[in-house]
């Protein structure tokens, strides 16, 4: 058959079929790229900013967990206002991110998108717990600095009354025709005594008051526990005192004295139990803090294979 057709017609079928050929050929092109587009929208719309997102996420986290640990080294505000930013950051970046999985139907992302949050919103609850108790701690130093100026006034007080007493018997000393040798002088001695035992307590009061600061200095629970102990030697050497005084005014000084150091002794127990409570706060805040990194890690290395 292909032998009988004439020339022209071979010729118009072979021109024929080299049209069909480039028709086939330019849909399978066009299927081809209507394919590639397809794959460069979800790479542009789906893909990329996934990787995007995720990647905030694993760097807003590590952000925040450095600015958390140097509040908690050095509790200042300046990273105290800095965790927080980040913080949150966090808390955006992971909304943004479980919208963008909703909206692609992605739900794996979403899960784990979910389990990073959980931790975060775990954390962010000691990380406030945490600063709650810095700041009561603050409050207590503060307390106890005022505190420790009216012990120390109240033992001034009482030095004062004592020196001026016996200036007055000395300069009366003689003056007096009843006067009684031995009687000045027990006097004299028992004011001595008293003198001395009021110096001690203001060593005291002195040892205890620079053993808190260096133990708060050097991070040093065990120094402040031992500076608090000391209040036991106060106040015995305060009953020796009260024993021999009989003047009321004095007396007061001595009670005022007691009462200045027992309230300077509550805040460095109250001080103690929020400095142990911040201390498990802090462990449980770090064990929280790395499985909401490693989980922010995670996240963002399945996205980057995903890619």
């Amino acid at each position: 058959m292909f032998k009988n057709m004439k020339l022209s017609a071979k010729i118009s079928l072979g021109f024929g079929l080299l049209i069909l050929i480039a028709v086939g050929l330019g849909g399978l092109a066009c299927w081809s790229m209507l394919g590639v587009k397809g794959t460069a929208t979800q790479l542009a719309q789906e893909i990329v900013p996934e990787v995007v997102l995720v990647n905030n996420i694993e760097r807003t986290v590590l952000q925040t967990m450095f600015a958390a640990r140097g509040y908690a080294y050095t509790e200042s505000t300046q990273f105290l206002e800095e965790a927080m930013g980040k913080l949150g950051e966090v808390k955006e970046n992971l909304k943004t991110t479980a919208e963008h999985g909703r909206k692609f139907n992605n739900k794996q992302l979403v899960n784990e998108v979910d389990a990073v949050t959980a931790k975060i919103t775990e954390y962010e609850t000691l990380f406030n717990q945490r600063i709650n108790l810095v700041n009561q701690m603050q409050k207590e130093k503060e307390k106890s600095c005022l505190l420790a100026d009216q012990f120390q006034a109240s033992c001034t007080q009482f030095l004062d009354s004592q020196f001026s007493m016996m200036d007055q018997t000395l300069n009366t000393a003689g003056t007096d025709n009843n006067s009684d040798i031995k009687t000045l002088a027990d006097v004299q001695r028992d004011r001595i005594v008293k003198i001395k035992l009021v110096d001690e307590i203001v060593s005291l009061g002195n040892t205890i008051r620079v053993g808190t600061w260096k133990a708060i200095a050097n991070r040093d629970m065990e120094e402040l526990k031992k500076s608090r102990s000391l209040f036991d030697q106060v106040n015995t050497k305060l009953d020796s005192l009260k024993a021999i005084t009989k003047q009321e005014v004095n007396l007061k000084q001595i009670e005022d004295c007691r009462s200045a150091g027992n309230a300077y002794a509550k805040c460095m127990d109250n001080f103690l139990q929020n400095w142990v409570d911040k201390e498990t706060l802090t462990q449980k805040a770090a064990t929280v803090s790395t499985d909401a990194t490693v989980l922010a890690k995670d996240t963002s290395v399945g996205a980057m294979k995903g890619a």
